[in-house]
């Protein structure tokens, strides 16, 4: 949801897609040369960040516009970011690790440890969803 409440947004595979939150009519689509993997919605502002291969990417709600992703070799994708309530911080997962990104220049910060996996990971297996409350 947009932050005027008026729109839907939604990833549907390689394309983001924008509906009419009231009729349900889709408004816009940008098709992308990857697959999304996750959206969140910034607090206030209502622009939509889209994890894209290895990186993040900010794009205005009304435009849904995002440069082509450069590819990392070796660098696992980014999936399923989720703004902290307030939009102070960015979480976004990479492989079995939660990393924390600056939520204005999209860069990451830190990322969540766990002792028993001598600092290398949040988990043992994969992270395949994040939310936050």
């Amino acid at each position: 949801m947009t932050a005027d409440g008026a729109a839907v947004v939604g990833q549907c595979d390689r394309a983001l897609v924008r509906w009419d939150a009231a009729t349900g009519a889709e408004e816009g689509r940008y098709e992308a040369g990857s697959r999304f993997h996750g959206l969140a919605v910034e607090p206030g502002t209502g622009a939509v960040v889209v994890a894209l291969d290895t990186e993040l990417f900010r794009t205005p709600a009304g435009a849904l516009e995002v440069p082509p992703p450069l590819p990392e070799p070796g660098v696992a994708r980014l999936r399923h970011p989720a703004f902290l309530p307030g939009g102070r911080v960015l979480v976004a997962a990479r492989a079995n690790a939660v990393e924390l990104f600056d939520p204005v220049t999209l860069r990451p910060l830190t990322r969540f440890a766990d002792p028993g996996l001598l600092d290398q990971a949040t988990a043992a297996d994969e992270v395949t969803g994040v939310a936050v409350h």
